[in-house]
């Protein structure tokens, strides 16, 4: 039995609940907390979702590693912030974050529908070696002349 399918059986015990008032198109409620227990198959799932989106856009799988962190809630229970590593500076990579971590989601969505109740958040940390070949800040006023804004004053206090 693959990974998938043992995911999919446990939670297949959930699906056999009673209907509940916000149901989705596909037929599960998504307000209702996951199933107990999955966690090891969780941290598997994302383990998983991450190599195979990695391998499928062609990135290098140690550009980007994650962690999972476990975080608490009194109303919302147990869950997991999925905290992204990027380990290696590219910059096409970097412009293109936010759909990578869209892709992410929305695959970890698709295989388990309970993901919203439990995937609480997930962030970026850069840890680049030294040495690496980020470009440097732009000098002081950079961003206010790209956005047509006025330049703000010296610090030196001249004009």
């Amino acid at each position: 039995m693959g990974f998938l399918d043992r995911f999919r059986s446990a939670n297949s015990q959930a699906a056999n609940a009673p209907p509940r008032s916000t149901i989705r198109s596909d037929g599960y409620d998504q307000s209702q907390p996951a199933p107990a227990g999955n966690e090891a198959l969780r941290h598997d799932l994302l383990r998983v979702v991450l190599r195979d989106t990695l391998q499928a856009y062609g990135i290098p799988a140690d550009w980007i590693t994650a962690q999972q962190i476990p975080v608490g809630s009194r109303t919302r229970g147990p869950g997991i912030h999925w905290r992204l590593q990027l380990r290696h500076w590219d910059a096409r990579l970097v412009v293109h974050i936010p759909a990578l971590e869209e892709v992410l989601v929305e695959r970890v969505n698709d295989v388990d529908i309970w993901a919203p109740s439990w995937l609480r958040g997930v962030s970026w940390q850069f840890i680049l070696p030294p040495g690496s070949d980020c470009p440097p800040m732009p000098v002081d006023g950079n961003w206010s002349a790209e956005s047509g804004a006025t330049k703000p004053p010296s610090r030196s206090g001249s004009a």
